[in-house]
């Protein structure tokens, strides 16, 4: 089951204040104990897995946009010429 950024900040917050055990908090929140306690301790400080993203994610939505209409004008795009 999926739980909100919502819930997993206040489950955050309430592990950081060492109120309840984080087991409890994790099952109140239906998040995973493992994940709960990696954000409590900073093991863990943003929801992406894997390397660090290039682009932000405006920068990322202008790429599509445009990559988008230069197909419909009839130029496709490629790696090589979007890379440049």
């Amino acid at each position: 089951m999926r739980y909100s950024e919502e819930d997993l900040a206040a489950a955050v917050s309430l592990g950081c204040q060492r109120k309840a055990p984080l087991s409890r908090v994790a099952s109140e929140f239906h998040i995973p104990v493992a994940t709960l306690h990696d954000h409590v301790t900073g093991k863990r400080k943003t929801k992406y897995k894997g390397p660090e993203r290039i682009l932000t994610e405006d920068e990322e939505k202008a790429l599509v946009t445009f990559i988008t209409y230069m197909c419909q004008q009839g130029f496709p795009m490629n790696r090589a010429v979007i890379k440049c």
